[in-house]
């Protein structure tokens, strides 16, 4: 959808792409939701960027930083990969 108007329904402002196209677009345009603004978060900024300064300054693994933070051991082991929270 050219015009980003999610009420549109001009057709001439439709174009043909793969699910793949479109995501791409998303992304290159800014448009996707990320950190905080994503409906289901649970963490903040802020826990992000102190769960990994304790990982790192303290050695905190994941388990514990999970426990500490409220999420899941794998959402803590994603955050400290970047497989999430990468723009931080």
């Amino acid at each position: 959808h050219s015009c980003y108007n999610p009420h549109c329904v001009n057709p001439a402002h439709l174009f043909l792409g793969t699910t793949a196209y479109n995501n791409a677009d998303m992304v290159a345009k800014g448009r996707q939701v990320i950190g905080e603004s994503v409906g289901l978060a649970k963490l903040k900024e802020e826990d992000v960027i102190e769960m990994r300064r304790l990982h790192t300054s303290e050695g905190l693994g994941c388990r514990r930083l999970g426990r500490r933070f409220h999420v899941t051991r794998a959402a803590a082991q994603n955050v400290l990969t970047g497989r999430t929270w990468r723009h931080l």
